[in-house]
């Protein structure tokens, strides 16, 4: 995991630990395996492959969160690899906020993609998250609804929390909605972190906006508060 020394100077041989203890593992094989057979989980990579789940995992394995929220669930690949990490690390919750089914995102990809949409079965039997091993569930509270009304709720009830992951909607006015909502959550040493930030400029005008040296690869972003 060279690719995060930027944000952890000299921290490259626990990150190449962390990383080949998931990349090694049955449960990364697992989820690799389930991504591939679904057109819709598939499509969440388009834009950030599998690695993008694995640079999480190793984020949350090196800082050891004890609360982290994330927006957007869909299918739960990063959401299984969030999981993963804290059962790893046996400390730590994640608290998830995302719509109850999959037929909307099932109907945007169709449309991204200019294909038909396709045969699926009925919305309700394809609930979000269903990648996420039930052997990891013990650790996930998942809040339904929009993010706009359940994410401040969730904030005034944790009061601090360690790590945020953005992977809802990606417009630029949700997404700098998000990051300034959970920013003053976020102590010094805590992590704002985001997919699809090539989507428009909220991210790179939200890192000027708080002073902070961001942290990209392609089409993921980090933040890490440092006062």
């Amino acid at each position: 995991m060279r690719a995060l020394g930027p944000l952890f100077p000299k921290q490259n041989r626990k990150l190449r630990q962390f990383a080949d203890e998931i990349l090694n593992s049955q449960f990364h094989r697992s989820i690799t395996g389930s991504v591939s057979s679904d057109r819709c989980a598939l499509s969440s990579y388009l834009g950030v492959p599998i690695w993008g789940a694995g640079l999480i995992y190793v984020i949350c394995r090196f800082l050891r969160p004890r609360r982290v929220v994330e927006t957007g669930v869909g299918p739960g690949v990063s959401t299984a690899y969030i999981l993963k990490a804290l059962e790893d690390n046996d400390f730590g919750r994640l608290w998830s906020v995302d719509m109850p089914y999959r037929q909307q995102e099932l109907r945007k990809f169709a449309r991204d993609t200019r294909r038909g949409f396709p045969e699926f079965p009925a919305p309700e039997s394809i609930r979000s998250g269903w990648l996420v091993p039930q052997s990891l569930k013990s650790r996930w509270t998942l809040r339904v609804g929009k993010t706009r009304h359940v994410l401040p709720e969730i904030l005034e009830d944790l009061q601090k929390i360690d790590i945020f992951l953005h992977d809802s909607e990606h417009t630029y006015e949700n997404m700098l909605f998000e990051y300034r909502c959970v920013w003053p959550y976020l102590p010094r040493g805590g992590m704002l972190l985001s997919h699809d930030i090539e989507c428009n400029n909220a991210f790179q005008d939200f890192a000027r906006e708080v002073d902070h040296k961001p942290f990209s690869l392609f089409w993921f972003g980090a933040i890490l508060k440092s006062r």
